[in-house]
């Protein structure tokens, strides 16, 4: 209604909603007595209806005692009515994962709380241990609107299997309790339905698996602690003392089918003792690949990894429920699976093809090859020839590597023979006229075996004395070799840069040092050269022997001088080299005198004993 003397402005018209103007009647009269009227019908969500008043109740003029007038419960307001009287839905709603190759979305569960004194509700998100994500109050309490502004949510919309949207993000309710159903089927006549399953993501599945590997002996060391602070443990000690150090070993392949793949070989070991298996890769030269320890370090082998995580395994977890491996598992020509990688048993040592054949009466025999090619045998490199600088050691490195290394040098040999040389004096094997009268001294150092020729000077030879070979390394061009120590003998013939040189003879350090190490120079043993005059002499002592002697003793002394001792060797038949016989003269010269005792040499090949020199 609009008053005409009122412009026709905002805040000077007054809409009238009143439609009824007469008086309500709120009592009603019963057996001589007034009540407030009782309503019909259930106060509606939001509707306050007042308590009676003690005026309102009883009548002034009636003498009914109060204890005795009635009461309306239903009459109380509707939020204490509904206080304290909650539904309880479950549901949840898809969340996108980004970067994570195990997951693509995460399902997270929600519990819908809707109260009834003042249709408020929030939204709680329960908390997962080490899940990652903050989790609690997803949305505070209050009234949440529909989409659209079309009102409110109120119990009549909330229903299993359905689909709600709060603020953008749509939550499909799967459950709810038994205390909501019952409001449900006796205050609404509305059951609600069946519950749904709820879908379960990758996350969840890998934690259910380490939720069930709760409160278990995890690793060893647990176990360790767990029997110091006086637990009891179970171990397998029987299986362990009658197959310790028992392994069966198989050698394996695994075909890579992947892009550039090869063919990788293996060697499984599994351990009878405690029923654990290893994979160990087969390292070759040159394969293009880092080398890596293990493919699989030592532990039971599952045969099914779709519960098992690689992180469970590493945790140690004993894994009831969980199939393992065993020894019956494994025969040749099958295959296994090592977390997702077909390995392919081809054969196996005779350990393990004689332990199958008792126990199991298994014939294990190698019917795969481990390669399918035959591996092609790579000729050896050849290093160039020297090329003049320096040493061949040093030209040697730059061909090894690229960054050149100094030659390595024995120190415990150099240490040991560091002042040890052997000389010798020489001449030219074949020498001209002019050179009839030259003398070298040829030494021979031990520690580095290198050769040193220093010539001995002459009056009026013509030639300068002093050093006619630096010290170095010599090649002997028969053998292509290095000249060695047993290379070096009296009479021995040595082609040092065309020159030949002839040893003739030696000094005493020279010799001795030659009769001590005669492991080394074989010419200068004097118990081989025995031995050879014993077994070709000994018939001859009393006939032939006496006779050559008695014509090489000229003065009748009983001693030969090393020329003569030559002589008799060579008429008696026996044929030595030079070194040699200065060997055995130097066993038979007690007296360094440069003659040999005859008495003492019939007595050694007559006897066969052997007299310790003085």
């Amino acid at each position: 209604m609009t008053s005409s003397n009122l412009p026709f402005l905002p805040g000077y018209t007054f809409e009238q909603r009143k439609a009824n103007y007469g008086k309500h009647q709120y009592l009603e009269k019963s057996a001589g007595l007034s009540f407030v009227k009782v309503p019909t019908a259930k106060p509606r969500r939001g509707e306050y209806v007042p308590r009676p008043t003690e005026d309102m109740l009883v009548d002034r003029d009636a003498k009914v005692p109060r204890s005795l007038q009635p009461q309306d419960p239903d009459s109380v307001p509707v939020w204490v009515a509904y206080d304290r009287k909650v539904l309880r839905f479950f549901g949840y709603f898809k969340e996108t994962v980004d970067g994570s190759p195990a997951e693509h979305y995460r399902i997270r569960i929600c519990v819908f709380f809707y109260y009834l004194e003042d249709d408020t509700m929030h939204i709680a998100e329960p908390r997962q241990t080490n899940s990652g994500i903050t989790q609690g109050y997803f949305v505070k309490r209050h009234r949440l609107e529909k989409p659209g502004g079309k009102g409110y949510y109120v119990e009549q919309d909330l229903k299993v299997g359905m689909s709600i949207e709060v603020y953008g993000k749509v939550f499909k309710l799967y459950d709810c309790d038994d205390s909501t159903r019952k409001f449900y089927a006796e205050e609404l006549k509305t059951p609600q339905p069946k519950a749904e399953v709820c879908p379960e993501d990758n996350f969840g599945k890998s934690h259910k698996v380490i939720k069930k590997a709760a409160n278990k002996m995890m690793n060893p060391v647990k176990l360790f602690m767990e029997a110091r602070l006086g637990k009891f443990i179970h171990h397998n000690t029987k299986s362990f003392l009658e197959n310790d150090r028992k392994v069966l070993r198989f050698f394996c392949r695994w075909d890579d089918t992947s892009v550039y793949g090869e063919t990788n070989l293996y060697i499984l070991n599994y351990y009878l003792a405690d029923a654990t298996v290893e994979v160990l890769m087969i390292k070759e030269q040159n394969s293009g690949r880092d080398p890596f320890p293990a493919l699989l370090k030592r532990q039971k082998l599952p045969k099914s990894t779709f519960e098992v995580t690689p992180s469970i395994i590493n945790i140690g977890a004993l894994g009831e429920g969980v199939e393992y491996y065993d020894a019956k598992d494994f025969v040749c020509g099958k295959k296994i699976n090592v977390f997702n990688r077909e390995i392919q048993l081809c054969a196996c040592d005779k350990f393990t093809v004689d332990y199958y054949q008792s126990q199991f009466g298994i014939d294990q025999h190698a019917c795969i090859p481990l390669l399918d090619e035959k591996e092609v045998k790579r000729p050896p490199m050849v290093p160039p020839p020297h090329n003049g600088f320096g040493s061949e050691e040093d030209s040697l490195g730059s061909v090894l590597s690229l960054v050149p290394k100094a030659p390595k040098m024995d120190y415990k040999k150099y240490n040991e023979n560091s002042r040890t040389e052997l000389r010798f004096l020489a001449k030219f094997a074949k020498p001209q006229l002019q050179d009839m009268d030259r003398e070298f001294i040829v030494t021979f150092y031990m520690a580095t075996e290198k050769i040193g020729i220093y010539e001995k000077a002459k009056r009026n030879s013509g030639f300068i004395g002093g050093k006619f070979l630096e010290r170095m390394k010599v090649k002997n061009h028969k053998t292509g070799k290095w000249y060695q120590p047993k290379d070096f003998r009296l009479g021995a013939l040595l082609e040092m840069h065309k020159y030949t040189f002839k040893l003739y003879q030696a000094d005493e350090f020279t010799l001795k040092y030659m009769e001590e190490k005669h492991a080394n120079f074989p010419h200068a043993s004097i118990d081989a050269i025995q031995k050879i005059l014993v077994t070709k002499l000994r018939g001859k002592v009393k006939g032939t022997l006496s006779k050559l002697y008695i014509k090489l003793d000229l003065n009748r002394d009983g001693y030969l001088s090393y020329k003569e001792f030559d002589n008799f060797l060579k008429k008696s038949g026996i044929e030595l080299n030079e070194h040699e016989i200065v060997t055995l003269c130097r066993r038979f010269d007690l007296d360094k005198n440069g003659v040999v005792d005859f008495v003492e040499f019939q007595k050694l090949v007559r006897d066969g004993d052997v007299v310790a020199r003085r």
